[in-house]
């Protein structure tokens, strides 16, 4: 797949396109002329749904499997065209069981985001963070952690927003399940109906080492997604509905319980902190987001064998 680290790269580049011509004015005269300035502000969203793993493609017992989750996203401005934004995410699994309980139960990750943008033209940074995934099997007294590192950029063109990530993940090899010395690469787009209504979607591809025995074997995830949201033009309060898809793939997988094909539904609602409308927190305030670092390491650590 790397036709997508490639695609992901030319978004990059495409974004930080006005990067250099605007660094100095981003560490110089604060009174050179700007456009509209950054804020503080972002979103607070709660959600619940299911994951649905295709049929025999996982051994547990319940194919069906209901989550819960919230997300906590807040910028703060530097100076008018540097901005840091933390995100904090967790979820929790109702899962179903199998012989030795090494189903996710949840998992969690915060991280921190250091971009330079331009709310009518560009984004352009990077993102570090750190998570944990915990179970009822083997790493129910030692969950696995993992830690990721990345750049990231978006460019905006009327009511569309194109954006894309590549970044690099480790994480703790315990009991010799979890993937690590991974890379990603994720391209993203959005278009806005109005200003308060966003339809987006993602496209990412996950490749690591995964110990499965011995010796590693290499695990690669292919994921994507749609979501709507909507908020009110008279409360700072939304709706969304979500999809994402998995697609698990190893070069050791003995069976289809090693490679499974994995759908999540979400359902949810946001809490608006400090812009006037959906549009304006993405382009001045908490505008970026994460790929699901969780849910990749979590999933192959724990329900494929």
């Amino acid at each position: 797949m790397k036709q997508v680290f490639f695609a992901a790269a030319i978004l990059l580049a495409g974004s930080g396109g006005g990067f250099a011509a605007d660094f100095n004015m981003a560490f110089g005269d604060a009174a050179a002329d700007t456009p509209e300035g950054l804020l503080a502000g972002g979103l607070i969203s709660v959600y619940g749904g299911y994951l649905g793993y295709e049929n025999e493609q996982v051994d547990i017992g319940d194919e069906e499997q209901g989550i819960i989750g919230a997300r906590g996203a807040y910028a703060l401005p530097i100076n008018s065209r540097i901005s840091a934004q933390f995100d904090l995410i967790g979820e929790l699994n109702a899962t179903g069981s199998d012989d030795d309980g090494d189903l996710t139960r949840g998992d969690y990750m915060g991280a921190v985001h250091l971009d330079m943008r331009d709310p009518s033209a560009y984004l352009f940074g990077a993102f570090a963070g750190a998570g944990q995934s915990f179970d009822d099997g083997d790493n129910d007294d030692d969950p696995i952690g993992f830690w990721f590192v990345g750049v990231e950029g978006q460019k905006y063109i009327g009511n569309v927003t194109l954006g894309s990530q590549i970044g690099y993940v480790v994480s703790d090899e315990n009991n010799n399940e979890s993937i690590s010395d991974a890379w990603f690469a994720r391209a993203t787009a959005g278009y806005y109906f109005t200003e308060n209504t966003k339809l987006s979607g993602d496209f990412a591809f996950f490749t690591g080492e995964r110990r499965n025995g011995n010796p590693k074997g290499t695990m690669d995830v292919l994921s994507w997604g749609a979501r709507v949201d909507h908020f009110s033009s008279e409360f700072p309060v939304g709706m969304f509905l979500a999809y994402n898809g998995f697609d698990y793939e190893g070069d050791r997988a003995s069976d289809e319980s090693d490679a499974p094909f994995v759908h999540e539904v979400r359902i949810g609602a946001s809490l608006m902190l400090g812009a006037s409308s959906l549009m304006e927190n993405d382009r001045r305030g908490a505008g970026a987001d994460l790929a699901p670092i969780n849910r990749w390491t979590s999933t192959s650590a724990n329900e494929i064998d």
